[in-house]
């Protein structure tokens, strides 16, 4: 038993798995059953978002990324985008923290995960490099919302405060 769960774990068994939910067939299985356990699949995911940190920042993360993939073509993984672990990505969030941000009271009326540079703001059709300028960690932040939807999609290289170094290193600000 203990030598199939370590063998789930290797990347081969990931891919293989991967490739399997790909399927046309498995995809419209997997619809099915969703709609079918919509109800209960929710309620689980609900009460999961509530008691498991990991699984909260990974969907926050994965949002935020979310808005990234749809503008670019092809398949590329969240951690790809962020380049960093969801909790290296976490870490980074909390020490930005205002006063009265607190992992608590996140949320569409509270506070939400920002990108520094809005997304309207790169070229994601034309230049490779923006999706990772767009995903990277050093382009998140948290922001309170108000805030956040009166910023909009504003973005003016002239005063914009940071300035891109490159993947690993990513965004820093300027001097």
């Amino acid at each position: 038993m203990k030598q199939q769960k370590k063998y789930r774990q290797t990347p081969k068994a990931k891919d293989k798995k991967n490739k399997r939910r790909q399927k046309p067939e498995n995809k419209k299985k997997a619809k099915e059953n969703y709609q079918k356990n919509k109800e209960r699949i929710n309620k689980r995911n609900k009460e999961r978002y509530k008691t498991d940190e990991h699984y909260k920042w990974s969907r926050l993360l994965r949002a935020a990324a979310g808005r990234i993939k749809t503008c670019v073509k092809g398949d590329i993984r969240t951690i790809e985008l962020l380049n960093c672990t969801f909790e290296e990505a976490k870490n980074h969030i909390i020490s930005l923290f205002e006063p009265g941000m607190t992992w608590e009271n996140d949320g569409p009326i509270k506070w939400q995960i920002d990108h520094r540079r809005c997304l309207a703001s790169f070229d994601f059709k034309n230049n490779e490099e923006d999706k990772y300028m767009a995903g990277h960690w050093s382009n998140l932040q948290p922001m309170w919302a108000p805030e956040n939807y009166a910023k909009g999609a504003y973005y003016d290289e002239e005063t914009f405060t940071h300035v891109w170094i490159d993947r690993d290193v990513g965004w820093i600000p300027k001097n």
